[in-house]
């Protein structure tokens, strides 16, 4: 994988500061996964496979201690059931679905932090957002 990455808010001195460079190495070493297309216009061309990235970003962060699925409290679940990973603070979340969803992942992550909200017992201080980028095709509507 190829990472373009941009800092907001001064990382440095964040826990996603110390846990960013295990990250980084485990996402380089990741294989893009795509699958055949079943849309009219591209049928059976390659295209960016969502449900497969997703997994293989999952068994790059578990073994470096990153907790999956990790449930929102009840009283904050209507912004979700939960966030795709969790370590120290830091939220990782996995986004190639839509727009909406990458808005949602941003907004309720600054609220779970503002508020001290715990996921995985820790209170929220980064988040890592993980997307795609347009340099292959992918299916209609998906986020870049």
């Amino acid at each position: 994988m190829e990472l373009l990455v941009t800092d907001y808010n001064n990382p440095d001195g964040t826990k996603l500061a110390t846990l960013w460079p295990s990250v980084e190495k485990a996402l380089k070493a990741l294989t893009l996964q795509l699958k055949a297309s079943d849309q009219a216009a591209i049928k059976g061309s390659l295209i960016f496979d969502p449900v497969g990235n997703n997994l293989a970003i999952e068994h790059a962060l578990k073994p470096l201690g990153w907790t999956g699925s990790v449930k929102i409290h009840r009283d904050y679940q209507f912004l979700g059931k939960g966030v795709d990973f969790e370590k120290q603070g830091v939220i990782a979340e996995a986004q190639f679905s839509n727009y909406p969803f990458l808005l949602n992942n941003v907004i309720r992550s600054f609220l779970f932090s503002k508020l001290g909200v715990a996921l995985n017992g820790n209170s929220p201080e980064a988040l890592l957002l993980i997307t795609k980028a347009k340099v292959f095709p992918a299916s209609n509507s998906t986020l870049y």
